[in-house]
């Protein structure tokens, strides 16, 4: 997955929360970094497939 910015916190945070437009996470949707407050919301730009390796 990459995001279309650079997302305050997400390197340090425990929790991660997905905001969905659909019933699928797509580029549209947002990963929602827990901060002071309200939580940062960072945009999807791109999710890639993850094989496993044999």
């Amino acid at each position: 997955m990459s995001l279309n910015r650079p997302c305050a916190d997400l390197r340090g945070s425990q929790e991660l929360a997905f905001k969905t437009r659909t019933n699928s996470l797509t580029r549209f949707d947002d990963v929602l970094v827990p901060s002071d407050g309200l939580p940062v919301h960072c945009g999807i730009e791109a999710i890639s497939k993850v094989y496993r390796s044999q």
